[in-house]
């Protein structure tokens, strides 16, 4: 190859010895191969692959006949390949994948991306399009395809699948670079040369990448990609987008900032805990009535309706806990009050057994 460019990077006197120089991110990979593969499926112009020019190719180099172009006296025509999906069936494909329905929070709504007039599909981010390659093209086209198109396609799923999983064994990923390479050489049967861009090829690196680095999901771009939509929120002026984020930043910062506690005794998460406990409390304060079911002795929970057991929270008495001290003054304020309060109980004492002895303290005028 004709390379007359050397990275700056060779520069570095440990880059020669880097396992991993580089790092391929799977999200942006698989989006691609999606895009790519879907858009030859589907046959959707522009995104296709398999174009005119891809056909007279294949005719330069003398391979795959069945894909030639069809020519009739001064004209030449391509017809639909045995890849790609007929009219009918599309609409058959693109009607299921709009009926599809995922758990809150699973994915977002892939049905408001599909446009089953036009043939194609329009606005899937990466995650749908990570969903969609993973959960949703195996069923979709396993009965519309060619058995030797849709078993290539299932396997690459399954790749990717297995790829992105949490936890990976070696095992494990020594057979996805056996998998990979099979898959792409039953792709080369299938489709035309245009079909292999870098983002096909660079899949059988990514098994090798795992091993050395591990497993995708702390390596790929989902983090940051949704760091950097919430920073396009903060865009206020569309003439200078830096500018709005920084501020946006740095009113950020100083509101974490803020919200540090001053003490380093004190821990957030206590006084949290202290908040929704307060709030609990006020808030049974305020009901005055809890339905609450119990049981009683020598009584079957059955023969007790739960919508007649009420308790009255105002009849109920309330427990104050006793304060403790804080510190030393208070102890010793407490023990002085202690002390008068005695000497006014002897004085007390002292002054009643006096008026027992005194018949006058208890006689009335009447008498």
């Amino acid at each position: 190859m004709n390379w007359t460019h050397k990275p700056m990077f060779f520069e570095l006197p440990y880059w020669s010895k880097l396992s991993l120089r580089h790092n391929l991110d799977v999200m942006h990979v698989e989006k691609n191969v999606f895009d790519t593969l879907m858009g030859t499926i589907l046959d959707i112009e522009g995104k296709t692959k398999d174009t005119i020019k891809a056909r007279l190719d294949l005719e330069k180099m003398g391979i795959r006949r069945g894909l030639w172009m069809k020519r009739d006296s001064h004209k030449a025509r391509r017809d639909l390949a045995f890849f790609s999906m007929k009219p009918n069936d599309k609409k058959e494909f693109l009607k299921f994948v709009s009926t599809i329905k995922f758990p809150d929070g699973y994915a977002s709504n892939i049905a408001r991306c599909v446009n089953v007039d036009g043939g194609r599909f329009t606005g899937l981010k990466s995650h749908d399009c990570h969903v969609f390659m993973q959960r949703l093209l195996p069923v979709g086209i396993r009965h519309l395809l060619p058995e030797d198109v849709v078993k290539p396609i299932v396997q690459l799923s399954r790749f990717f699948s297995q790829l992105s999983a949490k936890t990976l064994r070696r095992t494990d990923v020594n057979k996805l670079r056996h998998d990979i390479v099979q898959v792409l050489c039953k792709f080369e049967m299938i489709f035309p040369p245009a079909f292999f861009t870098s983002m096909i090829h660079v899949m059988v690196h990514l098994p090798e990448e795992a091993l050395l680095a591990g497993p995708v999901n702390y390596r790929w771009m989902y983090p940051i990609e949704r760091l950097l939509g919430e920073l396009k929120k903060s865009v206020r002026n569309r003439a200078k987008p830096e500018g709005s984020i920084i501020e946006a930043w740095v009113q950020y910062e100083a509101l974490t900032f803020c919200g540090i506690p001053i003490d380093n005794d004190v821990d957030l998460v206590d006084q949290r805990f202290e908040s929704s406990m307060e709030n609990v409390a006020q808030t049974l304060e305020d009901s005055n009535v809890i339905q609450e079911p119990f049981q009683l002795e020598g009584v079957s929970s059955r023969e007790i309706p739960i919508q007649s057991i009420t308790i009255d929270l105002g009849d109920l008495p309330r427990y104050d806990p006793p304060v403790g001290p804080n510190n030393d003054d208070d102890v010793l304020m407490e023990d002085e009050e202690d002390a008068e309060e005695e000497e006014e109980e002897e004085d007390w004492e002292t002054e009643s057994d006096d008026s027992d002895g005194n018949e006058d303290y208890y006689s009335s005028d009447d008498e």
